[in-house]
């Protein structure tokens, strides 16, 4: 559940990274073809409201799942537990 849930996250903020690159792309393409500012201002409002949306919700999301569960549930995993057949003592 917890590698699954953050592999989730994860592909969804490249996906949607992938997303606002090519707006941007083609907004820039717009923006430098248009003469109107009016236009242009909404252009470039439209992308910073894709990117705010990107960052604000997708990527902290994100990072909320990997400080709140994955992180924690994967230190639990690696340094909480006894492994089976460990040397007594260590090397050298």
């Amino acid at each position: 559940f917890y590698v699954h849930g953050w592999r989730w996250h994860t592909l969804s903020l490249v996906r949607d990274l992938k997303r606002l690159q090519k707006l941007s792309m083609r907004y820039h393409n717009k923006i430098t073809q248009v003469s109107e500012v009016k236009e242009r201002q909404d252009l470039a409002n439209a992308l910073h409201d894709a990117s705010q949306f990107v960052v604000d919700f997708n990527m902290a999301g994100l990072h909320r799942v990997e400080n709140e569960a994955f992180q924690p549930w994967l230190r639990k995993q690696l340094c909480h537990k006894k492994v089976k057949n460990s040397p007594k003592r260590g090397i050298g």
